[in-house]
């Protein structure tokens, strides 16, 4: 999904539980306009994906 937004130049923050400069690498190969973050960071965006392994699902619900 990033890149699909990275291509239409839509900001995006990329976060997952390790530290961002951990996912900083990747975020950068996908477009400029991804960046990682922390997800405490990600909490304040206007609107969050989350995604999560299916096994995991009813967990995180």
């Amino acid at each position: 999904m990033a890149h699909s937004f990275a291509r239409s130049n839509i900001d995006v923050i990329v976060a997952r539980r390790q530290p961002p400069e951990a996912l900083s690498p990747q975020a950068r190969a996908i477009g400029p306009t991804v960046i990682a973050g922390s997800l405490h960071g990600a909490l304040e965006a206007d609107t969050i994906i989350l995604a999560v392994p299916f096994g995991e699902h009813r967990v995180v619900a």
